[in-house]
């Protein structure tokens, strides 16, 4: 968690830098569609990164898929946009 704050993570939805002290550990796959089949790898810390409380609450439980959609339009449908707020959580 400490190399996503120190790479400048950016907010999923509005690729805008993330206010660290207002971010919350949030799992990329949700806990509550993923924990039955993959009980534990969930919980790893491949699994998690910031975000804000805003942007959590419309993440809720979408599938990773799903909420990306969302980012893509959050983005102007810029992909590369997109992939650039991606990285700075180290996600590629």
């Amino acid at each position: 968690m400490g190399l996503i704050a120190c790479e400048g993570s950016k907010d999923f939805l509005t690729g805008q830098p993330a206010e660290i002290n207002k971010c919350q550990d949030d799992h990329i796959f949700p806990k509550s569609i993923y924990s039955e089949k993959y009980d534990n790898l969930v919980d790893s810390i491949l699994n998690r990164t910031l975000i804000s409380q805003t942007t959590n609450r419309c993440k809720s439980n979408k599938l990773p898929a799903d909420f990306l959609n969302d980012c893509l339009a959050k983005h102007g449908v810029n992909e590369e946009q997109l992939l650039e707020t991606l990285a700075s959580h180290f996600i590629d």
